[in-house]
């Protein structure tokens, strides 16, 4: 085997992330994410991963377990930061954290300085090119169009390549990954409304073949990595997962 391996109609509206973490600007849009069964039964198999270490997890890039929490609207620095903190020279991720922000900031400041636009405007595309520069570090986007997104982040991990993702759910959605992602039951009832969406950005760091899950690196406070199931980022007309390699 070869190892080598966005919308229409926005309008933007502030709410409160599902775990109330941070204000995020979001596209308010009608869409049908919330009316999918796949997708939901899949989030509801969000889990903690409590033993990194079991055999049948394949854990990549010595990424650290020890818990991170962002602060406001920075999803998208710490999962860049994450993914170029070890091939620094420090390999200091809180110095690197910072010195990613400060760059971000002197180059788009027409963004950072306006609350109308900055919570619109920090992606994970816009931070990995500012990284890239300020870090003389590469980074690759993956095929937006390409239905197996898992097989690529797999090929990519695999390859030794660090993993930046985003991807779309409604708050409903989000709401439930939240409280999954921490061993929290979440049933219907207890959940927001849906219809709403927004991104947010994580990492990759492996995968369990036997089932098919990512491991995944939050940074909402959780103790341990995630579980989330390949499929998710295949459903790419709801999920619309973006992939960047560094």
């Amino acid at each position: 085997m070869d190892l080598k391996y966005f919308f229409s109609g926005r309008v933007n509206k502030k709410i409160l992330d599902p775990n109330n973490i941070f204000i995020v600007e979001q596209n308010k849009k009608t869409t049908n994410i919330d009316d999918n069964e796949e997708l939901s039964n899949l989030i509801k198999k969000v889990k903690p991963c409590n033993n990194p270490n079991d055999p049948v997890n394949i854990l990549f890039n010595n990424i650290l377990t020890e818990k991170r929490t962002q602060g406001d609207d920075q999803c998208s620095y710490f999962s860049v930061t994450e993914s170029i903190n070890s091939l620094t020279p420090t390999a200091n991720f809180y110095g690197n954290l910072k010195t990613l922000i400060k760059a971000y900031k002197e180059n788009h400041p027409k963004t950072t300085n306006n609350d109308t636009l900055i919570k619109d405007s920090i992606n994970l595309h816009m931070v990995s090119s500012v990284a890239s520069m300020k870090f003389g570090i590469p980074f690759e986007i993956g095929d937006k169009k390409d239905p197996n997104q898992s097989d690529m982040a797999i090929k990519a991990l695999i390859s030794k390549k660090r993993v930046s993702f985003g991807m779309e759910l409604s708050q409903r959605l989000w709401c439930i990954f939240g409280k999954r992602a921490k061993g929290e039951r979440a049933e219907d009832d207890a959940e927001r409304e849906g219809g709403e969406t927004s991104r947010h950005a994580m990492n990759i760091v492996g995968f369990n073949l036997v089932e098919d899950n990512f491991i995944i690196k939050n940074y909402w406070g959780e103790k341990n990595f995630i579980y989330l199931p390949f499929k998710v980022l295949d459903l790419i007309d709801l999920t619309k997962p973006e992939l960047y390699f560094f």
